[in-house]
């Protein structure tokens, strides 16, 4: 198993971000603890939170952003919020 979420907690930049969140909508599948990691480097890194492919912001262009896809990934129901939080609703 690879460890999908690595780049994402070593991303110094909006950029970056923008670019790593093009991978995104090709994850076929986490499991719990990638999941866990996804949303604590979310937490943790303003540039990933801050990246609209990783916020969602500005989905015609960067993508749904990270909620949605661990939403789809999970079948659960996954939102961001405006402090950099992933949460379950």
């Amino acid at each position: 198993m690879t460890n999908t979420s690595r780049p994402a907690e070593k991303c110094d930049s909006y950029d970056d971000a923008n670019r790593l969140a093009k991978i995104l909508p090709a994850i076929e599948a986490l499991d719990n603890a990638q999941l866990k990691k996804f949303i604590k480097a979310y937490a943790a890194n303003s540039q990933l939170s801050g990246s609209y492919g990783f916020n969602g912001e500005q989905p015609s262009t960067y993508g749904h952003g990270l909620a949605k896809h661990i939403s789809r990934l999970t079948g659960r129901t996954f939102k961001s919020n405006a402090t950099g939080r992933i949460r379950e609703i």
